[in-house]
């Protein structure tokens, strides 16, 4: 679980980014975030979760006036962080946390010491200089440990609980388990029949019960025509065995 950060801020040169993360992260920050401010003084803090990349970005936003360029300026710091695990939280007040630990407490008035020294450097000059800032994964795992549940979340039972018992399943509702059902598309090929729509459970099984009494009818046909053959060679047979009947007559007289 990779971790990288981000940082725009104006140079002595103009506007422009130091970033350890790969330049196709770069390039979702810049599209998803944005890197100019509005002009208003302030700052922010807010978690993204690009659903497309999987990504957390933990955003820091901070517009203020610099002296030394006599004009406001913006200082974004994105923490990029591919999917956490299930076990670990990620919200706003975690990032701020996280940030307050590089920063200190007052994030704005460290940050706008920070931008008065580096608006006058050039990047190659002052890119050094954001890297006691930048966030470490097992920092932020620290401060996510720390967060409290939310009220909504599933709650872990005391130690020592007794474990609950799952409750028996319901019986099984054989119609609703075979209303989806479907006969294969070979048996309706082999059938001629076409492929049914809607509650195709019924139609699939009078089809094959169909095709199941159609062979039992072919069967008993082809049985029923040797048993006649057999029959008339069993009547040949008793023609052939068959003895002529005795000659019943008068014997003559003495």
């Amino acid at each position: 679980m990779p971790l990288y950060n981000y940082f725009n801020l104006r140079w002595a040169e103009g506007y422009s980014y130091v970033s350890d993360a790969p330049n196709r992260y770069n390039i979702l920050i810049e599209s998803q975030i944005g890197t100019g401010g509005n002009g208003e003084e302030g700052g922010s803090v807010e978690v993204i979760y690009n659903e497309a990349s999987r990504l957390y970005l933990g955003v820091l936003k901070c517009t203020l006036y610099l002296p030394a360029l006599e004009r406001p300026a913006t200082y974004l710091h994105v923490v990029v962080i591919d999917e956490l695990p299930k076990e670990h939280r990620f919200n706003a007040d975690c990032l701020l946390a996280t940030f307050r630990e590089r920063y200190g407490e007052d994030v704005e008035a460290a940050i706008a010491a920070l931008y008065n020294e580096l608006a006058l450097l050039s990047k190659a000059e002052g890119r050094g200089r954001l890297r006691p800032y930048e966030i470490g994964l097992s920092m932020l795992m620290r401060q996510s440990a720390l967060l409290e549940p939310a009220a909504n979340e599933p709650q872990p039972p005391p130690i020592g609980a007794t474990e609950p018992v799952a409750a028996p399943l319901p019986p099984t509702d054989w119609r609703a388990a075979l209303r989806g059902w479907r006969l294969p598309r070979f048996v309706l090929g082999g059938l001629g029949l076409p492929r049914p729509d809607g509650n195709t459970w019924l139609f699939g099984l009078t089809g094959l019960g169909l095709a199941l009494l159609l062979l039992v009818s072919l069967q008993l046909y082809a049985l029923s025509g040797e048993v006649r053959m057999l029959r008339q060679q069993v009547e040949a047979l008793q023609e052939q065995l068959r003895l002529p009947p005795p000659q019943i007559g008068r014997r003559g007289g003495l």
